[in-house]
Protein backbone atom coordinates (compact mmCIF):
# COMPACT_ATOMS: atom_id res chain seq x y z
CA UNK A 1 0.00 0.00 0.00
CA UNK A 2 2.71 2.47 1.01
CA UNK A 3 4.93 1.59 -1.96
CA UNK A 4 1.91 1.95 -4.27
CA UNK A 5 1.36 5.48 -3.01
CA UNK A 6 5.06 6.28 -3.49
CA UNK A 7 4.89 4.83 -7.00
CA UNK A 8 1.96 7.07 -7.90
CA UNK A 9 3.79 10.15 -6.60
CA UNK A 10 6.95 9.24 -8.54
CA UNK A 11 4.96 8.62 -11.73
CA UNK A 12 3.34 12.04 -11.39
CA UNK A 13 6.74 13.67 -10.67
CA UNK A 14 8.34 12.09 -13.75
CA UNK A 15 5.65 13.56 -15.99
CA UNK A 16 5.96 17.01 -14.38
CA UNK A 17 8.68 19.63 -14.71
CA UNK A 18 9.40 19.81 -10.96
CA UNK A 19 13.08 19.55 -10.04
CA UNK A 20 12.62 18.00 -6.61
CA UNK A 21 10.25 15.52 -5.02
CA UNK A 22 10.16 15.10 -1.23
CA UNK A 23 8.66 11.85 0.00
CA UNK A 24 8.23 10.53 3.52
CA UNK A 25 8.21 6.94 4.70
CA UNK A 26 7.22 6.96 8.37
CA UNK A 27 9.50 9.70 9.75
CA UNK A 28 12.23 9.24 7.14
CA UNK A 29 12.71 11.64 4.27
CA UNK A 30 13.35 10.48 0.70
CA UNK A 31 14.45 13.04 -1.82
CA UNK A 32 14.48 12.77 -5.63
CA UNK A 33 16.26 15.51 -7.57
CA UNK A 34 16.51 16.05 -11.31
CA UNK A 35 19.78 17.27 -12.73
CA UNK A 36 20.77 17.90 -16.35
CA UNK A 37 22.04 14.37 -16.99
CA UNK A 38 21.04 12.40 -13.89
CA UNK A 39 18.51 11.80 -11.15
CA UNK A 40 19.76 11.77 -7.57
CA UNK A 41 17.89 9.63 -5.04
CA UNK A 42 18.60 10.30 -1.35
CA UNK A 43 17.28 8.33 1.62
CA UNK A 44 17.65 9.56 5.18
CA UNK A 45 19.68 7.08 7.21
CA UNK A 46 19.76 8.70 10.65
CA UNK A 47 17.83 11.32 12.53
CA UNK A 48 19.42 14.40 14.06
CA UNK A 49 19.54 12.81 17.49
CA UNK A 50 21.70 9.80 16.62
CA UNK A 51 23.64 10.91 13.53
CA UNK A 52 26.80 11.73 15.46
CA UNK A 53 26.62 8.84 17.93
CA UNK A 54 26.62 6.01 15.38
CA UNK A 55 28.89 7.60 12.75
CA UNK A 56 31.80 5.17 13.38
CA UNK A 57 29.44 2.21 12.98
CA UNK A 58 28.10 3.63 9.72
CA UNK A 59 31.61 4.21 8.41
CA UNK A 60 32.54 0.56 9.06
CA UNK A 61 29.68 -0.51 6.81
CA UNK A 62 30.83 1.59 3.85
CA UNK A 63 33.43 -0.64 2.19
CA UNK A 64 31.61 -3.92 2.67
CA UNK A 65 28.33 -2.42 1.53
CA UNK A 66 29.75 -1.42 -1.85
CA UNK A 67 30.00 -5.11 -2.76
CA UNK A 68 26.21 -5.40 -2.59
CA UNK A 69 24.76 -1.89 -2.92
CA UNK A 70 25.46 1.19 -5.03
CA UNK A 71 24.35 3.91 -2.61
CA UNK A 72 27.02 6.17 -1.11
CA UNK A 73 27.06 7.56 2.43
CA UNK A 74 27.00 11.33 2.91
CA UNK A 75 26.54 13.65 5.85
CA UNK A 76 24.47 16.83 5.95
CA UNK A 77 26.89 19.59 6.97
CA UNK A 78 24.64 21.52 9.35
CA UNK A 79 22.71 18.81 11.14
CA UNK A 80 25.00 15.78 10.94
CA UNK A 81 22.15 13.67 9.56
CA UNK A 82 23.48 10.77 7.47
CA UNK A 83 22.00 10.01 4.05
CA UNK A 84 22.43 7.29 1.46
CA UNK A 85 22.64 8.69 -2.06
CA UNK A 86 22.27 6.95 -5.43
CA UNK A 87 22.87 8.64 -8.79
CA UNK A 88 21.05 7.32 -11.86
CA UNK A 89 22.71 8.69 -14.99
CA UNK A 90 20.75 9.89 -17.98
CA UNK A 91 16.98 10.06 -17.91
CA UNK A 92 15.89 6.91 -16.07
CA UNK A 93 12.56 5.32 -16.84
CA UNK A 94 9.91 4.91 -14.19
CA UNK A 95 10.94 1.27 -13.70
CA UNK A 96 14.64 2.17 -13.32
CA UNK A 97 13.78 4.89 -10.83
CA UNK A 98 11.55 2.61 -8.77
CA UNK A 99 14.18 -0.16 -8.81
CA UNK A 100 16.87 2.32 -7.74
CA UNK A 101 14.66 3.58 -4.93
CA UNK A 102 13.86 0.05 -3.80
CA UNK A 103 17.57 -0.86 -3.74
CA UNK A 104 18.45 2.29 -1.78
CA UNK A 105 15.72 1.61 0.80
CA UNK A 106 16.87 -2.00 1.13
CA UNK A 107 20.41 -0.72 1.69
CA UNK A 108 19.15 1.73 4.32
CA UNK A 109 17.25 -0.99 6.17
CA UNK A 110 20.22 -3.36 6.04
CA UNK A 111 22.59 -0.67 7.33
CA UNK A 112 20.25 0.23 10.17
CA UNK A 113 19.88 -3.35 11.38
CA UNK A 114 23.65 -3.94 11.16
CA UNK A 115 24.55 -0.66 12.89
CA UNK A 116 22.34 -1.55 15.84
CA UNK A 117 24.43 -4.68 16.34
CA UNK A 118 27.66 -2.65 16.07
CA UNK A 119 26.41 -0.16 18.65
CA UNK A 120 25.66 -2.83 21.25
CA UNK A 121 28.44 -3.52 23.69
CA UNK A 122 30.03 -6.93 23.14
CA UNK A 123 29.22 -9.75 25.50
CA UNK A 124 31.70 -10.23 28.30
CA UNK A 125 32.73 -13.79 27.55
CA UNK A 126 35.10 -15.64 29.84
CA UNK A 127 37.46 -18.31 28.56
CA UNK A 128 36.60 -21.89 29.40
CA UNK A 129 39.29 -24.39 30.13
CA UNK A 130 39.06 -27.37 27.81
CA UNK A 131 40.13 -29.63 30.66
CA UNK A 132 36.92 -28.85 32.53
CA UNK A 133 34.75 -30.11 29.66
CA UNK A 134 33.51 -33.69 29.62
CA UNK A 135 33.85 -35.53 26.34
Amino acid sequence: MVFSKLKDQITHWLSSQEQTLNLYENNDEILLQRHVDAVLISAQLTSQENGYVLTPAWMRLGGTSLEYFQGALCKAPGSGVLWLVLCLKGRPSEMQLLKGLENLLNQRDTWRSTAVRFAQSPQNLKPTSLRSLYY
